[in-house]
């Protein structure tokens, strides 16, 4: 019991350990230096201007809100649609105690756990683009415009020069910005929420009622993390390719975190056999069933000694 208890335990706090993994790799990428790499004084590739984001950071925390708040809904979508005895799961009403203190349905505790899941691949996913930050150092399209090297100090007579002096006379805080280039943040956690979401519907979602639904809520995701990532080519935050390996490094965390860490495709599978299966048996019981009458009447001896008494001759 006590085992059970701390499995139980320990899908309920997964949400709390995502945002704090989450937390703690924002913080650790704020507070250590990027590689710090030179750069050509005529380089056309980091002389653009600095324009203001199109796409800020809170939107990525506005989407990872949503992603929250569209796993909690389709959950208990799939609860209510059933009532009475034809329910998603015939387990999903049972209660399991926690350490004797707190009674959870199955059902609440697997909408934790799949939140959990969501929240811990995104933090997965912040920290393989933080760590390519770091280490790359790659510096972005508006790196000279941020810099304003003292061009004084280096010798810019030759287009082969490259310079590895501390120069730069703009913000501090700016400049480091500005060798954080590959991969693309944006890019990466848009992909991420976008590409989980769409698989998320795409294997929660049962009903044909909403066959156009899936594939127009499928679509209008992936519309935003494209309209995300390309946002900062737009505004010379990232070079294409920052943002092309941040589009994959997003859709990888998103499938494994689904079909490898989750596996909620047979998961949804199970789910689904065991709805069917509980479905079947009440139709067999039903009256309207003709094996019904006969079951009903194994199980109720009073019928079968109504139906003496009517055959008896008089």
């Amino acid at each position: 019991m006590a085992a059970r208890s701390m499995h139980i335990l320990s899908q309920a706090l997964n949400c709390l350990i995502g945002l704090l993994l989450i937390a703690g790799v924002i913080i650790v990428e704020s507070i250590i230096k990027p590689n710090k790499r030179g750069f050509y004084c005529y380089d056309s590739t980091i002389n653009k201007p600095y324009k203001s984001q199109t796409v800020p950071t809170q939107f990525l925390a506005v989407m990872l809100i949503v992603g929250v708040i569209m796993i909690v809904l389709i959950e208990i979508v799939n609860y209510s649609r059933s009532s009475g005895k034809h329910k998603v799961c015939p387990d999903d009403n049972n209660k399991v105690q926690v350490f004797g203190l707190i009674s959870l349905r199955n059902c609440i505790l697997r909408c934790f756990n799949r939140v959990g899941f969501f929240l811990i691949g995104c933090a997965f996913v912040l920290c393989v683009t933080g760590l390519g930050k770091l280490m790359v150092g790659r510096l972005r399209p508006h790196f000279l415009t941020v810099c304003r090297p003292d061009y004084t100090k280096i010798n810019c007579t030759s287009m082969n020069n490259y310079i590895l002096a501390d120069v730069c006379t703009g913000d501090e805080e700016k400049v480091w910005e500005g060798r954080k280039s590959f991969p693309s943040g944006h890019s990466s956690i848009s992909a991420y929420i976008v590409v989980f979401l769409a698989c998320y519907i795409q294997y929660t979602i049962r009903t044909v009622n909403w066959r156009l639904l899936k594939p127009f809520a499928q679509f209008l995701f992936i519309m935003v993390g494209l309209f995300v990532g390309l946002s900062r080519i737009m505004d010379y935050f990232h070079h294409p390719t920052d943002v092309l390996i941040g589009f994959i490094i997003g859709t990888i965390g998103a499938y494994y975190t689904i079909f490898i860490v989750m596996k909620l495709p047979v998961e949804e599978d199970r789910i689904s056999q065991a709805r069917s299966q509980n479905t079947a048996m009440d139709m067999t019981l039903s009256p309207e069933h003709p094996s019904g009458t006969l079951n009903r009447s194994f199980a109720n001896p009073a019928i079968n000694d109504g139906a003496q008494e009517k055959n008896v001759p008089v």
